[in-house]
């Protein structure tokens, strides 16, 4: 068992951030760390010790003066591309199961109100259409 990605420390763990950047960068093909340097606006100790740690977990190498993805590499962004796609998945079912629950509050909310009772309304002011309840709440104000 000499897959890094499949140790028992589970180094997939320690890949986020800035990795998961460089292993995106290095996604459309092989770049030298001045490249990926310019591209992300990094200097070059800070990328280096990044891409040297990737070298470790077997997830990228460097062939004379260029870094490219190894097929682990590709095989895990293929893997957070998957775990994206799924999280946007169910990120749009909550969002629309939250939207309903919405709709349906403001649906009952619009029933009490229109069997309230009426209240009656008068003009204050010089501004247009905004209200204003009274400070007895026996009367509505409307700012007109």
């Amino acid at each position: 068992m000499n897959d890094p990605l499949l140790s028992t420390t589970s180094t997939v763990s320690r890949i986020r951030g800035f990795s998961i950047i460089l292993l995106f960068c290095l996604k459309d093909g092989c770049l030298r760390t001045r490249d990926i340097c310019e591209k992300l606006d990094k200097y070059p100790q800070y990328v280096n010790r990044y891409l040297y740690n990737l070298q470790n977990y077997g997830l990228v190498e460097k062939v004379e003066d260029f870094w490219i993805l190894t097929e682990e590499g590709a095989d895990f962004i293929e893997y957070l591309e998957d775990v994206d796609k799924r999280f946007n998945i169910i990120r749009k079912k909550y969002e629309r199961n939250k939207k309903e629950i919405r709709k349906k509050k403001e649906r009952i909310l619009r029933k009490k109100i229109c069997y309230a009772p009426r209240l009656p309304l008068r003009r204050v002011g010089a501004k247009r259409g905004k209200f204003k309840l009274s400070p007895s709440l026996e009367t509505a104000t409307l700012m007109i």
